[in-house]
């Protein structure tokens, strides 16, 4: 009788075991979790800061590496690496007006290589001009 209580036992253990090997751990981060977040649009002239953002709850996995681009056709816009997670995109007086493709690719292990890769359009418009034509140089100085 004890012989076959235990042979259950084991035989429960082994499934249990079998089975929670098959299932994706819970602490998995899902490479959809990822997005950037920020301004839409910049000035030709100016910057803005993007962000590297993963969805309220999840725990930003250990050792990720970001890499930031632009198409390579693109022209009189830059990106800046502030940190691993923060870019500025500069938009020079020379960029074309429309909407740029900034991607962001994260690579990072939990236990398999993981990556994920999302982008983001950025529009560059004209830079805004103001001309003010008063005597008194408190009214020039807010425009």
């Amino acid at each position: 009788m004890k012989r076959n209580s235990l042979r259950r036992l084991g035989a429960l253990v082994l499934s249990l075991a079998l089975t929670l090997s098959l299932a994706p751990p819970v602490w998995a981060v899902d490479p959809a979790d990822l997005s950037i977040t920020g301004p839409n649009e910049v000035e030709k002239g100016k910057s803005i800061e993007l962000n590297a953002t993963w969805k309220q709850g999840v725990v930003e996995p250990t050792g990720v590496s970001y890499q930031w681009s632009l198409p390579p056709t693109v022209t009189g816009v830059s990106l800046t690496k502030e940190t691993e997670a923060k870019v500025t995109v500069t938009a020079d007086n020379t960029a074309a007006e429309g909407d740029v493709e900034v991607t962001l690719k994260a690579d990072w292990t939990d236990g398999t290589a993981q990556t994920a890769t999302v982008t983001y359009n950025v529009k560059v418009k004209a830079a805004s001009t103001c001309l003010l034509y008063t005597s008194d140089a408190a009214d020039d100085m807010q425009c």
